[in-house]
């Protein structure tokens, strides 16, 4: 109870008490009057119950929901190097693609990589030519690689390349792909070459020498014998037996018999057959084959030396390929084979074709002229060793398969990385 009202019950007792006794005084009338007036405009009671319901209900649930979902900034850190949603690619034409990668963090392996189309399945696809790389955050790559002049799929992709397409793909990898020549099949080429080598050495040899020998010594032998001896003996018996008997028998049967039969026969025979036979003989073809040889390995010689000084990084195939004054070396021993310089860009300038003797041996020549300029090869030394070993077992053009094509792939993929800057001491600027 409040004093207020503790109050005025008091009062109120003691007023029914004076009431009670003698009747009401004019100062408890008063008394009372102002007690009702006061009673009447108490607001206490209306205080206490809305000053604390409406405090507590809105102060709670305020606070509580706004603290709870400023937790949720640490999920979103999580899917930031996404390949599938920070990479996208396109071909500026058939042999160059360009690869870009909007993350502003994450970088990427990537590649591009051409095959042969024998049909229409894919498993029967055979690689032509391949490059790799790396694309930074927030950049755009170019790739370039050889096109086949038949059918042909050129693929852009992130990760490592497929050397072969029988039973794998890029699946998820693939970033896009094009498809170029049609049903211009490439399964026809390899029978080109196989006809043209045999062909060549045979004919020659054996046209002339049974030609010469047997013809003339049969003819010119018989011919002399027969034709002299008969003639004359039969004509010089008739003329001193003229009177009876012998003139009748012996005229008509040797003269009719042996003059047409040997000079008809012998004489156009050997004449026709001996002229053209030597004439034709195969003087161009050792003329041909041994100039361009040596005289491939004049020019660069002296002009390869003066541009690489000790440099420590990488350069790819390509740039060897296409700068060959700069090289730092003008012969190199690859698979235990020494090869100069006209020769070693022979070889760069052969597509593998699929290949593996020649898909590595192109990356080995770019590693050892990044080597011989002065890059670091501590961490690909090995794998040149293991190159060189594997060409002198499978030698350049052999086309090793199964398990000898997959361990030279593999040595040509760490090659790679190595002339792209991947590995060891990073790509020349």
């Amino acid at each position: 109870m409040t004093p207020t009202l503790r109050r005025w019950t008091t009062r109120v007792v003691l007023l029914a008490t004076i009431l009670a006794v003698g009747g009401p005084s004019a100062t408890f009338a008063n008394v009372s009057k102002a007690e009702t007036a006061s009673v009447e405009t108490v607001t206490e009671p209306t205080l206490e119950p809305t000053a604390e319901p409406t405090a507590e209900p809105t102060a709670e649930p305020t606070v509580a929901p706004t603290v709870a979902p400023t937790a949720t900034t640490a999920p979103t850190a999580v899917p930031v190097c996404n390949p599938k949603v920070d990479l996208s690619g396109w071909f500026s034409s058939n042999s160059v693609g360009k690869i870009q990668n909007k993350s502003t963090t994450c970088s990427y392996n990537v590649g591009m990589a051409s095959y042969e189309k024998m049909d229409e399945v894919i498993d029967h696809q055979v690689i032509y030519s391949w490059a790799t790389g790396q694309v930074g955050p927030n950049s755009i790559l170019a790739l370039s690689v050889g096109v086949p002049a038949c059918a042909a799929q050129i693929d852009l992709f992130y990760g490592g390349v497929l050397h072969s397409l029988d039973g794998q793909r890029y699946g998820d990898r693939l970033i896009t792909a094009r498809h170029t020549g049609g049903t211009n099949y490439c399964g026809v080429i390899p029978t080109v070459e196989p006809t043209t080598v045999p062909t060549l050495e045979p004919t020659p040899e054996p046209t002339l020498e049974p030609t010469l020998e047997p013809t003339p010594e049969p003819t010119t032998v018989p011919t002399v014998e027969p034709t002299l001896e008969p003639t004359l003996e039969p004509t010089a018996y008739p003329t001193p037996t003229n009177t009876p008997a012998p003139t009748a028998t012996n005229t008509p049967a040797p003269t009719a018999t042996n003059t047409p039969a040997p000079t008809a026969t012998n004489t156009p025979a050997p004449t026709a057959t001996n002229t053209p036979a030597p004439t034709a003989t195969n003087t161009p073809a050792p003329t041909a084959t041994k100039t361009p040889v040596p005289t491939a390995t004049k020019t660069p010689v002296p002009s390869a030396t003066s541009t690489p000084a000790g440099k420590d990084c990488s350069y790819t195939q390509g740039y060897w390929k296409n700068h060959p004054s700069a090289w730092p070396v003008t012969t190199l021993v690859v698979g235990g084979v020494t090869y100069n310089q006209s020769q070693l860009m022979a070889i760069f300038n052969t597509s593998p074709r699929g290949d593996t003797t020649y898909i590595l041996i192109h990356q080995l020549i770019a590693a050892k002229l990044n080597t011989a300029q002065g890059a670091n090869g501590s961490t690909i030394n090995a794998t040149i060793a293991a190159a060189d070993a594997w060409l002198q077992q499978y030698p350049l053009g052999s086309k090793p398969s199964g398990a000898a094509a997959s361990t030279g792939n593999s040595y040509a993929t760490q090659l790679d990385r190595y002339n792209n800057g991947l590995i060891g001491p990073g790509h020349c600027n």
